[in-house]
């Protein structure tokens, strides 16, 4: 059981946010290539639990970054939780940089649409 929504709740009522506009979700996501990463407004859980706890306390209307972690060659919890292969470790330093990126873009721009244009791109494969 994930519940991840307890905390964003207690966040946006301790600080007075509007998760619309004040909140980014950062998360794992399966079903994207590992390095790749989609910005969207609004949405549903896709079957994430910690999105789906988030989604039960505060709605649909939330920034989120969905980080590839690629599909998954064993048990998803252990796909999820486990170590990066050497590839990916060898290419998470510019992958986290990319991330990083956006989310200061998305603090400084606000335009939200050309941001999810810039960033959500397939990447070229890792080598």
């Amino acid at each position: 059981m994930n519940l991840s929504g307890n905390a964003v709740i207690e966040i946006i009522n301790f600080y007075k946010l509007d998760p619309k506009k004040d909140i980014i979700v950062i998360y794992d996501d399966m079903d994207l290539p590992f390095g790749d990463i989609r910005i969207r407004e609004k949405g549903s859980s896709g079957g994430h639990n910690g999105i789906k706890s988030i989604i039960s306390h505060i709605g649909e209307e939330f920034i989120r970054i969905k980080c590839g972690i690629g599909a998954k060659e064993k048990d998803a919890i252990e796909h999820v939780l486990g170590e990066f292969n050497q590839t990916e470790q060898k290419n998470l330093d510019e992958i986290l940089e990319n991330i990083d990126n956006c989310i200061i873009e998305m603090l400084n721009v606000q335009n939200l649409d050309r941001i999810m244009q810039k960033y959500n791109k397939k990447k070229e494969k890792l080598k």
